[in-house]
């Protein structure tokens, strides 16, 4: 389905990648670093930095990492959080929690087609369809469109 609508493999995965290989060798060294050189104590005879009881804390600290590398790529490859957006400024987005939605098409997609994505919105019931050109001065990133249409 994914191939079908023409959609690449995601990136998040190497985020998620590193933050898990950052969260294990943080730990790692953490606990090397505490145990063995900073602080080494003795106990019940076993070696300074012991693997097993380690474990734990290797494991939470990859996942944990991990979770945070996954949430801040799909932040920063989706180009969130977006502040300002053209819609925010229309009258009618005021109301856009009241008794519908708001359908919004980016003119940044080469296979956009103004005429044919107002036909189609028109065909499937779409009302208060408009045009909204936003000023290329005020972009904040070359991959934000300069004109929407909204249904």
């Amino acid at each position: 389905m994914d191939h079908a609508m023409g959609f690449k493999r995601s990136r998040v995965s190497l985020f998620s990648l590193l933050g898990g290989i950052t969260g294990l060798s943080t730990a790692f060294a953490l606990i090397y670093y505490t145990s063995a050189i900073n602080y080494p104590l003795i106990v019940q005879g076993k070696p300074y930095f012991a693997l097993e009881p380690s474990l734990p804390i290797f494991f939470e600290l990859t996942i944990l990492l991990t979770a945070f590398g996954t949430v801040l790529g799909l932040l920063f490859l989706t180009l969130l959080p977006r502040l300002h957006h053209p819609v925010f400024n229309w009258d009618r987005f005021k109301k856009a929690t009241d008794d519908g939605f708001f359908l919004v098409l980016e003119a940044a997609d080469p296979r956009f087609q103004p005429d044919a994505s107002r036909k189609l919105l028109t065909e499937i019931g779409g009302s208060h369809i408009s045009e909204i050109y936003q000023d290329p001065e005020l972009v904040p990133h070359p991959a934000r469109p300069e004109r929407e249409l909204v249904a």
